[in-house]
């Protein structure tokens, strides 16, 4: 579990998944990201399963938390 001090609020988060039977890994995943006046959570959840899927799910993950202009 993880414990964040946003501006405004503080919040705790956490998460529970599994991949498909037979996978070892999942298309599923989230983000929490504390903007300067909100709070911005994501649940990714990739169509298909297995490897592509994950890396798919790791992709939206990382791109949701890259800075923006």
């Amino acid at each position: 579990m993880e414990t964040t001090q946003p501006t405004a609020r503080p919040y705790t988060h956490a998460n529970i998944g599994r991949p498909c039977f037979g996978e070892t890994v999942s298309g599923d995943g989230y983000v929490v990201i504390d903007l300067e006046d909100s709070l911005l959570i994501g649940i990714i959840d990739v169509l298909g399963h297995g490897e592509e899927a994950h890396e798919l799910a790791r992709f939206c993950e990382s791109w949701l938390k890259s800075p923006r202009q």
